[in-house]
């Protein structure tokens, strides 16, 4: 498909871990009829039953037709989430935002706000889990077909509210 960019965490390193923060970058899908990962954390084969935290998937799923946010109990071996109401349509740029405020997760397309749920887990931080751009898991696939640019890791603040938005017109800021 394409590119993939994957971040392996360090020993000890807490990415996460009980912080505020904001995911986000502009998505472009090239088709609907498959579904799409943004944005993923969590071990390489997704095999979370060993952990004790939560992981995340931000993708297009296509049985939905919606950008869609999922966090999975590593020890439920369940999972939580919810879709976007946007309908996204190939071969135009829209801005996805995945972020956190205390204990309550949020999905924003092009300004428009999900709430995904008040989580009492903390997302895991265990060495051997990675952050990806553009793919889930090495079992799972769901890579990317299309673009995914101006991608921003934000720790320690959401960037957005829990009202809609207008999104970002211009390029990020470099710091």
């Amino acid at each position: 498909m394409g590119l993939v960019i994957t971040y392996r965490l360090l020993r000890g390193l807490s990415l996460f871990k009980g912080q505020d923060f904001t995911v986000e970058g502009w998505v472009y899908l090239n088709d609907l009829s498959s579904d799409h990962t943004c944005f993923y954390y969590g071990d390489t084969n997704r095999s979370t039953s060993n952990a004790s935290g939560i992981a995340f998937d931000v993708f297009y799923r296509s049985s939905d037709g919606y950008f869609r946010a999922n966090q999975y109990y590593a020890s439920a071996g369940g999972f939580g989430g919810s879709n976007t109401l946007v309908t996204p349509a190939a071969t135009q740029w829209y801005h996805v935002a995945y972020y956190r405020i205390g204990s309550q997760f949020y999905l924003a397309v092009n300004g428009n706000v999900a709430n995904i749920g008040d989580f009492t887990q903390d997302l895991q931080n265990a060495s051997d889990w990675v952050f990806r751009v553009g793919k889930e898991s090495d079992s799972v696939g769901k890579e990317m077909d299309g673009f995914i640019d101006d991608v921003r890791v934000t720790m320690g603040m959401a960037r957005y509210g829990t009202s809609n938005f207008t999104p970002p017109d211009a390029a990020l800021p470099k710091f």
